[in-house]
């Protein structure tokens, strides 16, 4: 079966992403599989595999926002900031209010600077962070500025406390506890971590690899497939004439008097490159606005990124 396109994968406790890819690429049987963001191995939810071809649009499904419903153990300190870690600290918090609680989360909430896990894949001089903290070595750590466009209190059972956070791409929610877990002057560990929704995407639609490995045996797994170029469906739309195609498929540039039809997009963007039947021939990026494909007929407006077409 030749199955291209991107899956929802709820991804199981105890893999890591690699891992979990790894075993969809042996239950669907297909080469080429891919993943968009990483999860650790401790969080579950919402996993964005590409299978085949897919796998040449997984840059531009990249920088999306994030939900997680998050299960913060309030008083343990962990050296990866997780339950997987050695416990460093386990201190009493029965004295703590929900009133505390809410203040700190308030002032982690906007734009703030958090700072990187010693455990991440993050890099310091060309060699990543978890590698030096593997070696007992002590180095320089980043402090990320992102969003946290809102974090809501779920339940607070001491010592635990369930969160829903959405908040921008390359936001470790075990830095968001450990934060909290400073602010609140007991320390803080994520023991549970569910990504809920990633961009347009949430898990309400995603499969578990038990589930794929049903689809599979029934042929059915292929209607489960987002297509192509319902993939880079949030990219402004380019339609060719069919007679351009081979421009296309050969990296010829195509001129405006070859388009039928365009969406309004900004110079230096992502553009996908349909036929009229709305298939996906290519991704590149814009090398002036739309407005030049009425005031430019004879100039070459696109530069190809990723070309589909056979």
């Amino acid at each position: 079966m030749d199955l291209k396109g991107c899956l929802l994968l709820d991804k199981p406790a105890g893999l890591t992403s690699f891992e979990t890819i790894e075993k969809l690429r042996k239950i669907v049987g297909v080469k080429k599989v891919g993943h968009v963001g990483t999860l650790d191995p401790l969080a579950t939810g919402l996993l964005l595999a590409c299978l085949g071809k897919a796998t040449k649009l997984a840059q531009f499904l990249l920088g999306w926002d994030k939900e997680y419903e998050a299960q913060i153990k309030l008083g343990a300190t962990t050296d990866t900031w997780d339950r997987d870690g050695n416990l460093l600290e386990n201190v009493d918090v029965s004295a703590l209010s929900l009133s505390q609680i809410s203040q700190a989360v308030a002032e982690l909430t906007g734009e703030v600077a958090l700072l990187a896990p010693e455990y991440s894949a993050l890099k310091y001089q060309g060699k990543k962070l978890y590698e030096y903290a593997r070696a007992g070595q002590k180095v320089p750590r980043p402090t990320k500025r992102v969003k946290i466009y809102s974090a809501e209190i779920l339940k607070f059972y001491p010592p635990f406390l369930t969160m829903k956070i959405n908040c921008s791409k390359g936001t470790y929610i075990r830095s968001f506890a450990f934060e909290l877990g400073q602010k609140l002057g007991c320390g803080a560990a994520v023991w549970e971590l569910r990504r809920t929704k990633l961009g347009p995407y949430s898990l309400e639609k995603a499969l578990t690899l038990d589930k794929i490995n049903e689809l599979i045996k029934t042929q059915q797994l292929e209607s489960y497939l987002i297509s192509l170029p319902d993939a880079v469906g949030h990219l402004p739309r380019v339609i060719l004439a069919p007679e351009s195609y081979q421009k296309v498929k050969h990296g010829l540039a195509f001129k405006p008097l070859d388009v039928l039809e365009f969406d309004s997009f900004q110079k230096d963007r992502w553009v996908r490159i349909l036929d009229p039947e709305k298939q996906l021939l290519a991704v590149g990026r814009s090398l002036s606005d739309s407005t030049c494909f009425l005031s430019s007929p004879e100039k070459a407006l696109i530069k190809y990124e990723r070309v589909l077409i056979n």
